[in-house]
């Protein structure tokens, strides 16, 4: 599989100068006549380079390079997969770092930027220095009727996004974002909704009071949509096997017998098949979430991994057997290192015994 970071080519440099439409008298052999990177240069580190000589093109001038560039963008916000959505993260890097002080020019650039990809990442910088204007601005964006405004809303304001910036202000005053939350609850997008239970979810680990005291005011009388989002914005509870969590669920903890068991051997950069087996001691039926946990080696130290599982009913007296397939296969955030590895599953929170194998 092709790495990301090659994305970042001569070619890719030659396509964003003609884009661009810069006047030929723009002088820029790094766009005009481009070099490929060198091997060991990350998908950050290219796309930042790329930022910076993009930048040089309009003399380092934020008002230049955005009324410029607002205009081709918002050209292209209807015809989102014209470009691969990396093609826009230089674009998003000027934003980022140089944005936030031209805040009004670069409120139409995060608008057209995140129908084009995403603002997730750009919009941060905003949020923490200008948190007011910044979140009055999200809370307009959550009643849009552009989903990709309304999800920029949500994943935005998350207190801790993934290879984003943590939002200081997010965590000190969670409820900062508690009405733009509300007005996406109901979100008819699946793309939006996920957002909501992921911002809640970072929440229930930073702030598990303003968490729950969301999810159970939302838990009364939830429609269907609201009711997904709350399950998925609890799941790290579910895995922490919190009470609380599992109550909210109508699910109790699990009194029958369950076990799992490998159908193959596992062996690095392939993929392994395991069971989980259900017997029932109980007459009535019972509700599980069951999630597999696998630890496994690391370049340093070991890490833990949780993967989502199944989720069902159990009636007395039945016997459930249920088959998984799980990859040792290295790919663009994970790596498998020989060693000690370590199988398990929870079943409505707790953890089963766990299987150990070795892979060399």
């Amino acid at each position: 599989m092709e790495p990301l970071k090659n994305f970042f080519s001569a070619n890719y440099k030659k396509e964003l100068f003609q884009f661009l439409q810069v006047p030929r008298n723009s002088k820029s052999s790094y766009f005009t006549q481009p070099k490929e990177f060198k091997t060991e240069l990350a998908f950050r580190e290219r796309s930042s380079e790329i930022g910076m000589e993009l930048f040089k093109l309009f003399d380092k001038d934020y008002s230049s390079f955005a009324k410029h560039c607002q205009p081709l963008m918002a050209e292209k916000e209807h015809k989102r997969n014209e470009f691969h959505d990396f093609f826009w993260d230089p674009f998003a890097w000027i934003i980022q770092n140089h944005g936030p002080n031209f805040y009004n020019d670069s409120i139409p650039l995060l608008e057209s930027l995140t129908k084009l990809s995403t603002a997730e990442f750009a919009i941060r910088p905003f949020i923490e220095r200008f948190p007011d204007k910044t979140l009055h601005q999200m809370l307009e964006w959550s009643l849009s009727s552009n989903v990709h405004l309304r999800r920029l809303s949500s994943e935005g304001s998350r207190p801790r996004l993934p290879w984003g910036m943590n939002l200081k202000v997010m965590i000190a005053e969670p409820e900062r974002a508690s009405p733009i939350l509300e007005n996406l609850k109901n979100d008819p997008e699946p793309y939006v909704q996920k957002s909501v239970a992921n911002h809640l979810n970072d929440q229930s680990r930073l702030n598990p009071e303003y968490f729950y005291d969301i999810v159970k005011s939302w838990n009364k009388n939830a429609s269907p949509t609201t009711k997904w989002i709350i399950k998925h914005a609890l799941r790290s509870e579910i895995k922490a096997g919190n009470e609380k969590a599992l109550k909210l669920l109508n699910i109790e903890a699990f009194k029958h017998n369950y076990q799992i068991s490998l159908l193959d051997k596992p062996q690095l950069q392939h993929e392994f098949n395991f069971e989980l087996k259900l017997e029932s001691r109980e007459t009535e039926s019972t509700a599980f979430i069951a999630d597999i946990e696998l630890t496994f080696p690391g370049k340093k130290t070991e890490r833990t991994k949780v993967f989502k599982g199944w989720t069902g009913e159990i009636k007395g007296g039945q016997e459930v057997i249920l088959q998984k397939k799980l990859s040792l296969t290295d790919n663009s955030v994970r790596k498998f290192y020989p060693g000690r590895f370590e199988l398990s599953v929870l079943v409505n929170g707790k953890k089963s015994e766990s299987l150990t194998f070795a892979c060399s």
